[in-house]
């Protein structure tokens, strides 16, 4: 039996972060295998792989690489491209996909302060406190989309660059 301290090989590290990127995926309402393909091309060291790559290093079948690979470039956060003398599409990670991932979630705080505004306007008749818990909530969602924005507008474009 390994001990705690014992090394992990590279290609188990590679699967664990890939796999806690599908959880992360998950979590913020993506698809876990889509999160899993992005981890491996983001910790795999290469410029690109392919269905069959993938699908392989994963340990899946090419129809989920397929709807994953699909999903990520609806989404943004990959390129198909082709390698000359090969048949097969290669996919990598586009240079802006972070960017992309910040504004998705930014997003979704930008459609609770909606929530939020929309709530109070509709309770407006009602006591300060029924709505009280909306005003929070339209407080840190101003806060957060409002930092966000500013973080976001500060990252350098030359960040997002091949």
């Amino acid at each position: 039996m390994a001990s705690d301290n014992a090394p992990i090989p590279k290609q188990s590290a590679k699967l664990k972060i890939a796999e806690h990127i599908g959880d992360l995926f998950d979590k913020t309402g993506n698809q876990h295998m889509a999160g899993r393909v992005f981890g491996w091309l983001l910790v795999s060291g290469e410029p690109h792989q392919s269905q069959p790559e993938l699908s392989q290093a994963l340990q899946v079948s090419k129809g989920a690489i397929s709807q994953a690979t699909r999903l990520l470039i609806e989404l943004g956060l990959l390129k198909s491209t082709r390698v000359p003398g090969h048949r097969c599409r290669y996919y990598r990670i586009t240079p802006d996909a972070w960017r992309r991932l910040a504004s998705q979630y930014l997003g979704r705080i930008r459609t609770a302060r909606e929530i939020a505004q929309n709530g109070l306007a509709e309770m407006r008749d009602l006591r300060v406190e029924d709505k009280a818990g909306l005003e929070r909530m339209l407080e840190l969602t101003k806060f957060l989309e409002d930092q966000g924005s500013a973080i976001l507008r500060q990252w350098p474009e030359s960040h997002n660059t091949e």
